[in-house]
């Protein structure tokens, strides 16, 4: 497998990592939680018959702590905005999944111009009026409805990895594990 190409752009203030590879048409693809530590086959393949440009979330690998000055979905959507211009790939075919696949669909949805093609891998929170997601994007681990040895641990978490990726998907009224 190759290495692809890897250069910074900043984002309020704080460094987003962003690989590049392979020739023809661009397509950015944005990774769900915990993001990318390193380059995947599944990249490799999509980059035999693209120019593969995988620019790093703020606060997910590569994506230094830029997320501790995003406090609501639309921080989040204009920030990944101006990610995916600052990384070239305005009017660029773009995919994502989970969150990445999220912010990608409001993006297309706020300014289409922006996007040509929209892929998206198991989207996280489409909106569903009648049962709407916790926006993950406005929670910080003291607001999470953790046991306190929960929230020890997600705490321990922030501090290894510099990132803020709690556990979600367990719900309240259900024991932990």
């Amino acid at each position: 497998m190759t290495e692809p190409e890897t250069f910074t752009v900043e984002l309020n203030g704080f460094s987003s990592r962003v690989w590049k590879a392979g020739r023809g048409p661009k397509l950015g693809f944005l990774a769900g939680f915990g993001g990318l530590p390193r380059w995947i086959p599944f990249l490799e393949a999509l980059a035999k018959e693209r120019t593969v440009i995988v620019p790093s979330l703020p606060g997910f690998p590569g994506g230094e702590r830029g997320h501790t000055v995003l406090d609501s979905h639309l921080d989040w959507v204009l920030a990944t905005h101006q990610l995916l211009h600052k990384s070239g790939l305005d009017g660029a075919d773009l995919a994502g999944s989970s969150i990445g696949g999220s912010l990608v669909a409001e993006i297309a949805a706020i300014w289409p111009q922006s996007v040509r093609r929209l892929a998206l891998i198991a989207p996280f929170g489409l909106f569903d009026e009648k049962d709407p997601a916790t926006d993950p994007w406005a929670q910080r681990a003291p607001d999470l409805p953790l046991r306190s040895q929960d929230r020890h641990a997600v705490h321990l978490r922030i501090s290894r990895q510099g990132a803020f990726l709690p556990r979600l998907s367990r719900r309240p009224d259900r024991p932990a594990r």
